[in-house]
């Protein structure tokens, strides 16, 4: 019984810290295309149609906020981080008693 939930509380971890890996992937590649439209806003031979393409992308990222947890905590490769932390400082202050 005791290594079913020691294997499902590991499946659970491993597949957190997937979704956090992915999801600071999303907000690394957001970012970086909104560092190559300003890039390319600035080249003066720029057709008006791309032009007006890289400004949509920007007024779309002017926006954009990382994801949350009901807004308790943000989604981002720092979660699986304090998640160990927390789980380790309430585990220190169980073995306490």
């Amino acid at each position: 019984h005791f290594a079913a939930i020691f294997l499902w509380i590991m499946n659970d971890l491993v597949l957190d810290a997937v979704f956090c890996s992915n999801c600071e992937r999303f907000y690394l590649t957001v970012e970086e295309a909104q560092m190559t439209c300003i890039q390319l806003l600035k080249n003066v031979t720029c057709p008006k149609s791309q032009r007006h393409l890289y400004k949509d992308v920007l007024y779309a990222n002017r926006c954009f906020t990382k994801m949350t947890a009901c807004g308790l905590f943000t989604i981002d490769a720092m979660l699986p981080i304090s998640c160990i932390g927390a789980v380790g400082y309430y585990a220190l202050v169980l073995l306490q008693f």
